[in-house]
């Protein structure tokens, strides 16, 4: 297309495009609600790296690979990984300062 930037590179003879594969996080939502036992897209998530604080559902996901990775949509760094097995679930919260989660989605009132 003429205007149009190509951001694909040559990588011994097969092309590998730059293009960002990611979705938001409600994508990815049922996934972690399967672990959780919530809806996480209204859970916010501070990020370590940058500080920020942002809504599950604003994250960029990458559900491409072996398993889901959430990163910050300021600063792109990741803040949650999560993996499913076949017995057991593996959370990598390490990108986090914390997630809160409001008493609402809990089935409590404040």
């Amino acid at each position: 297309m003429p205007g149009v930037a190509d951001r694909s590179v040559p990588a011994g003879g097969l092309t590998m495009t730059l293009e960002p594969r990611h979705v938001d996080g409600n994508a990815v939502a049922g996934a972690f609600a399967e672990v959780f036992g919530i809806d996480v897209t209204t859970v916010v998530i501070a990020c370590v790296s940058c500080g920020a604080n942002s809504l599950v559902a604003e994250n960029l996901a990458y559900a491409n690979g072996p398993g889901i990775v959430l990163r910050c949509p300021t600063c792109t760094e990741i803040t949650a990984r999560l993996v499913r097995r076949p017995d057991d679930a593996l959370i990598d919260l390490r990108g986090s300062v914390h997630w809160r989660i409001p008493d609402e989605l809990r089935g409590r009132s404040a």
